[in-house]
């Protein structure tokens, strides 16, 4: 029996929701947002300052809001965020590095949408699944396609087999 190295075993630990790149930024801030709602910090990464009670209310929650994102984020992440002094400069960092709206990614985003297919032998729930993911991404660019744009593509996706 041969021994698991240390960062084998560590990449079958990743969560679903670990921030792995660009190409899951936006499930992981979903996720994110939703663990710091959980935690009634949520304000702290949408506005500078919040109406708190006082303003060390507000510094504790910041710095509350600012450790349960960053303990979330890999050691490979936290380098870009180390200069961040709150909540909101941490995401709003992130944000800007890892969700990036350029033309280059929207690019191979439509790309990698109109190339989607379905793949032999796997489940109809599954496609719709990677199908929604791909158009969430593309929303997340910024590029909201409306309900008959997102069908006429997803019918593209099927093989002549099913016409």
């Amino acid at each position: 029996m041969s021994p698991i190295s240390f960062s084998s075993a560590r990449e079958k630990m990743k969560k679903p929701d670990d921030l792995l790149g660009d190409s899951n930024y936006f499930h992981w801030s979903s996720n994110m947002k939703m663990t710091l709602a959980r935690k009634v910090l949520m304000t702290h990464i949408m506005e500078m300052k919040s109406r708190e009670r006082s303003e060390s209310d507000w510094e504790v929650k910041d710095m509350k809001a600012h450790a349960v994102i960053a303990q979330e984020l890999e050691v490979e992440h936290q380098s870009k965020i180390r200069h961040a002094s709150t909540a909101k400069d941490l995401w709003d960092t992130l944000r800007q590095y890892y969700n990036k709206r350029n033309l280059q990614s929207r690019v191979a985003l439509i790309r990698k949408l109109h190339e989607f297919r379905l793949e032999e032998g796997s489940h109809m729930a599954n496609h719709i699944d990677r199908f929604d993911e791909l158009t969430l991404s593309m929303e997340a660019l910024g590029d909201v396609m409306d309900e008959y744009r997102k069908m006429t593509i997803f019918l593209g996706t099927f093989s002549a087999e099913y016409e």
